[in-house]
């Protein structure tokens, strides 16, 4: 009765044992993947720098101007109670 006991618990251990190191293996080959595609994706990044961020910094300096144009059109084009007195 005690070497059937035994027997299964060995196996279910030395399944258990390589499939964590299989597991283990595999994500230090996705880290080490990984890291060489950010590599390359920093690569690229660099090479095109300027360019995805130069519309996004016109707009951000434009639009204080263009609030104060909208606020300007709306204060000229607003009736008061000034323009009512006779």
């Amino acid at each position: 009765m005690r070497f059937s006991l035994v027997a299964p618990l060995l196996l279910a251990a030395v399944v258990a044992s390589l499939t964590f190191t299989s597991a283990a293996q595999a994500q230090h080959t996705y880290g080490w993947d990984s890291f060489w595609h950010n590599v390359g994706v920093s690569a690229k990044r660099m090479n095109h720098y300027p360019e995805p961020f130069i519309y996004a910094d016109r707009e951000a300096a434009r639009e204080p101007f263009r609030i104060m144009v909208h606020n300007g059109w709306q204060l000229q084009n607003t009736v008061l109670d000034a323009h009512f007195n006779a």
